[in-house]
């Protein structure tokens, strides 16, 4: 018989029927191998797994590599350097547009005009250079902009995010996403870093952050910045060096992750080694925040380290030329003379 081939064993131990369901033949039916890769059939995962029916996830163009449009008006959209690609969603980008800018202030001789007429666009993800000669206006640009009272607006618009910003007082322009890094931060007596930095937080975001939560950001950002974690206790900027001045800046910049960043000078004063340690943070954060930013400086020295997609020239009040990065080696050759009114030298300016 077919599967008990050793009937007279079976006979012997009268377990014919427990040899009926042991019989290879019957279990090999049970488990055919065929039958089993019919079940697992590879073809039929893969159909449904098909890639090409799916938006990879992992597609750059889809959520990162985001890189916005050129600015219009008098900013071509030429040499953008390429960074890494951010985690914001295109849906993130902001825009900060400033239309015929005019400002000046009162001296002693009068009302003096500085601004004559500034314009440009800047959307988040961008990075502009802001390079001129000393006394063109560079600074008083990014103090009218965050609404410092010394400087008076005369005529023009800024607007972020379609907002005019310029009836707003200073902290309301940073509740929108407006920061400066100043070229000589001040310091504070009595006030200890972490308390300003978290009154800062809670005071543009809304809500202040879970003190655990806090302490541990905090920490980090400190560390990333090779900053003592003692400072943390210290009154702000009180008996800091001009490098850990300038890397409290950044500590700030890190924590408030705003919509657009202006640094007046951040470069100056900065050795080597704190200059590269300035501009890891500067990369970092726009890598992480996708901020827009303004780089006011006389050197090109930040920017090797810090890539600028648009270099202008602000000389006399105004943006008289704009280029890629190479704008940038050009000026480091030239100089500023050429784009000063006649018969004046940068050096009878400083």
């Amino acid at each position: 018989m077919t599967g008990t081939g050793k009937t007279g064993k079976t006979d012997k131990t009268g377990k014919t029927g427990k040899t009926d369901k042991t019989g290879k033949t019957d279990k090999t039916d049970k488990t055919d191998k065929t039958d089993k890769t019919d079940k697992t059939d590879k073809t039929d995962k893969t159909d449904k797994t098909d890639k090409t029916d799916m938006a990879d996830p992992t597609d750059s163009s889809q959520k990162n590599g985001f890189r916005p449009a050129a600015p219009t008006g008098d900013v071509p959209a030429k040499n953008a350097s390429q960074r890494p690609a951010t985690t914001h969603n295109v849906r993130e980008t902001h825009t900060l547009e400033i239309r015929d800018l005019r400002a000046g202030v009162e001296t002693k001789q009068g009302r003096k005009q500085i601004l004559k007429g500034v314009d440009l666009t800047v959307r988040t993800g961008e990075i502009h250079a802001i390079m001129g000669p000393n006394g063109s206006g560079k600074s008083t640009l990014a103090y009218t902009l965050t609404g410092h009272p010394k400087y008076e607006v005369e005529s023009g618009q800024v607007l972020l995010d379609g907002t005019d910003i310029l009836a707003l007082k200073p902290y309301e322009r940073a509740r929108l996403g407006l920061f400066l890094s100043m070229q000589a931060p001040v310091e504070v007596p009595g006030v200890s870093m972490t308390n300003f930095l978290r009154t800062a937080v809670t005071e543009v975001q809304g809500s202040a952050p879970s003190l655990r939560k806090w302490v541990g950001e905090l920490s980090e950002a400190m560390e990333r910045l090779r900053m003592d974690p003692r400072f943390a206790n210290r009154s702000v900027n009180e008996g800091f060096s001009g490098g850990e001045k300038k890397r409290s800046e950044i500590l700030q910049l890190e924590l408030l992750k705003p919509k657009f960043a202006l640094f007046d000078e951040i470069d100056s004063g900065l050795d080597i080694d704190a200059l590269r340690i300035v501009a890891e943070g500067i990369n970092r954060a726009e890598n992480a925040d996708h901020f827009g930013a303004l780089l006011i400086t006389h050197y090109t020295r930040i920017l090797r380290y810090v890539k600028p997609d648009f270099v202008h020239v602000f000389a006399n009040g105004r943006f008289v030329r704009t280029d890629g990065p190479e704008l940038a080696d050009e000026l480091e050759q030239t100089g500023y003379d050429r784009y000063l009114p006649q018969g004046k030298t940068e050096s009878a300016l400083a």
